[in-house]
């Protein structure tokens, strides 16, 4: 698991709670009953914890945890 794996697992686990399934492929809304709220909530805290920056066009995109893990590679230069 890479590091922005880990990273972004762990902040959907504390924000959707810790026995929530999580993998690459679950959809944030669809699979782990999210909504665009959320995924703006967690994006914060994830650049927050990092001190980085995910553009806001690249946040509305996010569907699913690849998406935001492959978000938070590019922003932080591939963590």
């Amino acid at each position: 698991m890479s590091k922005a794996e880990q990273i972004v697992t762990k902040a959907l686990k504390e924000h959707f709670g810790p026995d929530t399934p999580i993998t690459p492929k679950s959809h944030l809304i669809d699979d782990l009953d999210g909504d665009e709220m959320d995924t703006i909530e967690i994006s914060v805290a994830i650049e927050e914890k990092l001190g980085i920056t995910i553009p806001e066009d690249i946040i509305e995109k996010i569907a699913t945890v690849d998406d935001l893990i492959k978000a938070v590679e590019n922003a932080s230069g591939n963590i």
